[in-house]
């Protein structure tokens, strides 16, 4: 699930899946937050808590995965795409622009938040193949 970020791409309208459109291919795009991740912020409640058992993670991307994230998007237009941090996966929607932004914000439920926090603790990059 996507949420608008103050100074980044409106990525819920970038995203959304159109039903009836056929998607040729999935792919997906890696994240590691100790190699990827400038800052990262954690809301565990919303001003006005309209998203109880969501926590959104407001993301500033290094400049190396603004890069890739563009080329990817770029790539794999009108394709769906899923997107995982340090191997959990996020979210799954279809790519409907370029991806070209250092500002994510990107909501979880409380299950994925539990898989996903212990390992947003790395501090040492280590970057593997691919995305």
């Amino acid at each position: 699930m996507w949420l608008i970020a103050r100074n980044s791409v409106l990525l819920s309208g970038l995203l959304l899946s159109s039903p009836g459109m056929a998607t040729p291919q999935n792919t997906e795009f890696r994240f590691s937050s100790a190699c990827d991740f400038k800052e990262l912020t954690i809301d565990v409640r919303d001003e006005l808590d309209d998203n109880a058992g969501y926590i959104k993670l407001n993301i500033k991307l290094q400049p190396e995965a603004i890069t890739r994230l563009a080329q990817h998007s770029g790539k794999y237009m009108n394709q769906k795409m899923t997107l995982y941090i340090n191997g959990v996966e996020i979210s799954t929607a279809t790519i409907r622009a370029v991806l070209n932004t250092a500002n994510l914000q990107m909501v979880v439920d409380d299950q994925t938040a539990k898989k996903v926090f212990p390992s947003l603790l790395a501090t040492q990059c280590q970057q593997a193949d691919g995305n």
